[in-house]
């Protein structure tokens, strides 16, 4: 986006509102500092924090900002310290044991300078000998870390800290369902999350759930930083972080948003500039492209996470963000405009304007970080509605054949009322050692994925769910989910334009319940020297024959297929109802 776009005075009518965490004497106000609130700090110790990229190495920068937290909580506080990972590795035969691997290295007792075996200093040693090594239980890790709070009986507001470099690789319960165990449990509680070198959606799910902030940290200084502003969640709540504002995320389509702030504005009141849509809420300006996705948020009186702000100098934002990535002229020629690493991983920058005297006087943080294409946008994020033109053609004039959209998951990934999760274990979206993550293809709306969970024809149309992580998957029931773990993120995928959608499942006229296969060692038959693959399987045998015009036509009164029951003779089968794929 061009300066002048970003920077338009006619739009930009205001800034977020001054926040005043405290002194500061070059700008608006200071870093949020430390309260006086139960605190326990959980720390990631598993495999992944071995690599040397902090710079320096993961762990170490972690054992950095556990020192910081620790020492700054005003004596008397009280608090805990957790890790997970540091006893155990991450081969795939330690899972089990890994993901039992969680460790209480401080109880929750006051804050105290005393250095004898039982005191701080011991808990110093402690910290300083942590080593990465195994899995990730971040949902087990933080129900440990509320337990503290539960055992020791606290009323009033307490405060867990996460910081963790990836997602949770053991599950059951995932961060976000545990987030809501423990909100539920104890309502006084905030978590807040810190993503080192990462931007994962479901540390983000576990912030929003309980009130808490989510942050990210590229480096061991802002990691240092981020830790101590996260414990004061309150403060920072209407701070500028690297990824948002508010719980609101850069990426996140208009919809959602809407979803979850009833009072944001309606699409209608904001101000069009160009292919950007303005939207003026809580003291700021929210900038949308064409396609409803958060791509802006204007600040002109806020600050940083880190303090930073209007009336701070360039040089105060170098100190911080490091050397602008990018510098040019002011629209008006009178100053410039520098963009500074706000996330390396989400894909998001600050991009800031100072005066001829190199004063500061606005702060955008956008998802325009050059080289990264900008922010990726969150898993299932969509706000597109149902295009009836996505429907194959013999679908769009089925007769008397009832066309349905099965939607059991939104996007947000949450299940719908009518359908539910089958309790069973999770098994892994990869199949073969190769991974899948494309569109469904039974879909005709966004916000779908396609996993294999054996071969290629156990492919399975999912949903991500709220971590992103995980997917919600039909198998061959209508109303029933499984939840599918997943090697990675996974992305709420556009529809595959290069294929019809095809029917996830299909009723018949005389009662067969039928489930489409996608590909992989599928039976056939041959007639007149042709052969004709089995597409799909129904009850009782019956499978239905993908032919020269494909498995599905109009025909009389409604759709049929060619069927066999023996793999040597074909004959129509008449179609009751077929079911394709949406987003809620």
């Amino acid at each position: 986006m061009s300066a002048a776009a970003v920077f338009g005075v006619g739009l930009l009518v205001a800034g977020c509102a001054q926040l005043g965490f405290g002194d500061d004497a070059g700008g608006q106000g200071g870093a949020p500092e430390v309260r006086a609130v139960p605190t326990v700090l959980v720390v990631d110790s598993s495999g992944s924090m071995a690599e040397d990229d902090a710079p320096g190495l993961r762990i170490d920068a972690a054992k950095q900002a556990a020192t910081a937290l620790m020492s700054e909580l005003p004596e008397g506080t009280e608090a805990a310290l957790v890790t997970y990972g540091a006893n155990t590795d991450d081969r795939p035969e330690s899972q089990a044991a890994s993901c039992e691997d969680i460790t209480v290295l401080r109880s929750l007792s006051p804050v105290e300078s005393d250095t004898g075996d039982e005191g701080d200093g011991a808990v110093q040693d402690q910290i300083d000998g942590l080593s990465p090594g195994g899995f990730t239980p971040i949902g087990r890790a933080l129900k440990v870390a509320a337990d503290e709070f539960a055992g020791a009986g606290i009323d009033g507001e307490k405060a867990i800290v996460l910081i963790s470099d990836g997602e949770d690789t053991c599950g059951d319960p995932t961060p976000c369902e545990a987030a809501r165990e423990i909100k539920q449990s104890q309502p006084d509680v905030v978590i807040s999350t810190i993503g080192f070198k990462s931007d994962v959606e479901e540390l983000a799910c576990v912030s929003r759930e309980t009130g808490g902030l989510y942050l990210t940290a590229d480096n061991v200084d802002q990691l240092v930083s981020r830790v101590v502003a996260a414990q004061n969640a309150p403060a920072g709540a209407d701070a500028l972080t690297p990824t948002g504002r508010s719980g609101i995320e850069l990426g996140q389509h208009f919809n959602d948003i809407r979803s979850a702030h009833s009072d944001f504005p309606e699409q209608s009141a904001g101000v069009v500039d160009g292919e950007y849509t303005v939207i003026h809420w809580v003291d700021c300006d929210w900038v949308f492209d064409s396609d409803g996705y958060l791509v802006e948020i204007r600040d002109t009186h806020g600050s940083t996470i880190d303090g930073l702000g209007v009336g701070n100098t360039t040089a105060d934002f170098r100190r911080i963000y490091g050397e602008p990535v990018e510098t040019s002229a002011e629209s008006s020629g009178q100053g410039t405009v520098e963009v500074y690493t706000a996330s390396q991983e989400a894909g998001t920058a600050w991009k800031v304007t100072s005066d001829g005297s190199d004063k500061v006087t606005t702060v955008v943080l956008c998802s325009c970080l050059p080289g990264t294409g900008g922010k990726k946008f969150r898993a299932g994020s969509t706000g597109s509605d149902l295009s009836q033109a996505q429907l194959p053609a013999w679908a769009q004039d089925a007769g008397t054949t009832s066309v349905e959209i099965l939607r059991p998951v939104d996007s947000a990934g949450r299940v719908q009322p009518g359908f539910t999760v089958d309790p069973s274990p999770m098994v892994q979206c990869e199949a073969n050692g190769k991974y899948a993550d494309g569109p469904a293809r039974s879909a005709v709306e966004p916000g779908t994925v396609n996993c294999s969970t054996i071969s290629a024809a156990a492919a399975t149309e999912c949903w991500p769910d709220e971590t992103g992580y995980n997917a919600l998957c039909m198998f061959d029931d209508l109303e029933t989910l499984r939840r599918i773990s997943s090697p990675r993120v996974l992305t709420g995928q556009p529809v595959d334009e290069q294929y019809d959608p095809v029917p996830l499942f299909v009723t018949t006229r005389d009662g067969d319940f039928c489930s489409y296969r996608f590909g992989g060692g599928n039976s056939g038959m041959e007639v007149d020297g042709k052969t004709y693959v089995t597409r799909v399987y129904c009850d009782g045998k019956l499978a239905l024959l993908d032919t020269e015009g494909g498995v599905f036509s109009r025909s009389g009164d409604g759709i049929v297929a060619m069927g066999t029951r023996d793999v040597e003779n074909m004959f129509p089968v008449e179609i009751e109802t077929v079911y394709f794929l949406g987003t809620a």
